[in-house]
């Protein structure tokens, strides 16, 4: 079933059958005398494929005066109210080395969609530091014409890059390279070079945002350097008009860092894309909701997105159903901005319907 590429109509009747439990149904209809399934799906204003799966058990061949048929999924009743802006779905892309593209992400109208370019390195093929150029490292195929034409064909869509990630496959060595934190020995010229090669980075592929997800710092007096190279580039890139969103990655032995960074430039970053699913013991629905609680007391809950890592029909963390048990938790007492996903490729081999799901939750 995963890999029929379900459209969106199934994906939140999916949902519904995750939060609703076995009232699936929102409303009921008994059939009369001459109703078809097509009269009835077209009464309904359903395509008849969606009235199938609303009614799995019906028999079109042999309806019965009387029965009771459902009319309308209870998914509807589930729609969160707008908090003043448009909840956000964001994808993660790029990173996986396959053919994963723009277009084959299902973008719904009803909410934000940001693709997150992975990544983009100050390090060289041969993982020698670049002192503040960046370089891209995303799939071949994510090109600037197909930045272009997936933001023309979606108003909502916005597409970002992510700077650092967790390692680089380097050329002659087997193992990869870990992506660090280094202390620049001139932070001045450290974040004059990213300002103009991320500028040149985001004009090459007309983009929107940065995303910061340096994982790996090791030295305590990095909770000085960070904050200042990262918070001055980023401040450095809204003055100058380059961007106009930006966000940050932190997992747990990272959150110091970017808490640091966040007591200074706050101001700055519109999201924080926890990792949540990097607490991989974390396997249920309860204990989901009391991470993202207590990760709220370190971070702005209004900009704190909820995380799923997908990875076909695996993942570290809360997977599924109780994921968005989760999710539906969390909104009963907080606003969730949006939600991302540990990526696009890894969402494919379902058919994306995670995404189509998050876009229904939202």
């Amino acid at each position: 079933m995963l890999e029929m590429k379900p459209p969106l109509f199934v994906a939140c009747f999916l949902l519904a059958a995750i939060t609703c439990g076995a009232h699936t149904c929102g409303k009921l209809r008994e059939i009369e005398k001459g109703d078809t399934c097509l009269s009835l799906s077209q009464a309904l204003n359903l395509t008849l494929q969606d009235f199938m799966l609303l009614n799995p058990k019906t028999n079109c061949s042999s309806l019965i005066v009387g029965e009771e048929i459902c009319a309308s999924s209870c998914f509807r009743k589930l729609v969160s109210p707008r908090y003043g802006q448009r909840p956000v779905v964001m994808d993660y892309i790029g990173a996986m080395g396959n053919s994963t593209a723009f277009d084959d992400v299902p973008v719904s109208p009803d909410v934000d969609h940001f693709f997150i370019l992975s990544f983009a390195i100050d390090a060289n093929r041969s993982g020698i530091v670049q002192n503040g150029s960046f370089i891209s490292y995303w799939s071949d195929g994510l090109t600037p014409e197909s930045v272009s034409a997936i933001k023309s064909k979606h108003q909502n869509v916005k597409v970002l890059l992510s700077l650092a990630g967790y390692s680089l496959q380097v050329d002659g060595q087997s193992d990869p390279w870990i992506v660090r934190w280094y202390d620049p020995s001139d932070a001045d010229l450290w974040i004059d070079n990213a300002v103009k090669s991320i500028s040149a980075l985001v004009q090459k592929y007309h983009l929107d945002g940065v995303d910061i997800d340096y994982e790996s710092m090791d030295d305590p007096s990095n909770l000085r350097l960070f904050p200042f190279c990262i918070g001055e580039l980023i401040k450095a890139l809204k003055r100058n008009k380059v961007i106009s969103v930006a966000t940050i990655a932190p997992y747990g032995a990272s959150a110091p860092y970017y808490r640091s960074l966040l007591r200074y430039y706050g101001d700055q970053f519109d999201y924080i894309n926890f990792q949540f699913y990097s607490y991989s013991n974390v396997t249920n629905a309860y204990d989901y909701v009391q991470l993202y609680h207590w990760i709220a007391q370190g971070f702005d809950e209004n900009k704190l997105m909820v995380s799923l890592e997908i990875d076909g029909t695996s993942g570290r963390g809360v997977q599924g159903a109780e994921f968005f048990k989760a999710v539906e938790e969390i909104k009963k007492t907080r606003k969730v901005p949006g939600m991302f996903l540990w990526s696009a490729e890894g969402s494919q081999e379902t058919g994306f319907l995670v995404e189509k799901v998050a876009q229904c939750t939202l």
